[in-house]
């Protein structure tokens, strides 16, 4: 049975593709409730329409919005989950892209609460 390729593995193979377009920046909202009684945390995930893998509302940044607004937006846009985002990141994550050409972007989240 062949592994999966880690994240490092296919950022070394799509190095110049990601190289030559650099990277983008995208927010993203890391949406939570507590429950009743105990105030246990409770987070939500959604599975995107290409891969079926979970993932959190994310989007790209938007005129006239800061980040933690297009956080809260996409929330509500990907998920139908209203709240307020949090203005301090939370923090960061990246991911490789797949384009519409077909190349490979890098991908910096900065993920808000």
């Amino acid at each position: 049975m062949e592994a999966r390729p880690t994240f490092l593995s296919r950022l070394a193979l799509n190095a110049s593709s990601v190289v030559k377009k650099l990277s983008f920046e995208q927010y993203g909202a890391l949406c939570y409730r507590r429950t009743e009684p105990l105030r246990e945390v409770e987070a939500l995930l959604i599975t995107s329409r290409d891969t079926n893998r979970w993932v959190i509302p994310k989007g790209w940044p938007m005129p006239g919005k800061e980040p933690h607004e297009v956080a809260a937006r996409e929330a509500f846009e990907e998920a139908g989950v209203r709240g307020k985002a949090k203005k301090k990141p939370l923090g960061y994550f990246s991911y490789l892209k797949k384009l519409d050409d077909g190349s490979m972007a890098l991908c910096l989240v900065q993920v808000h609460a």
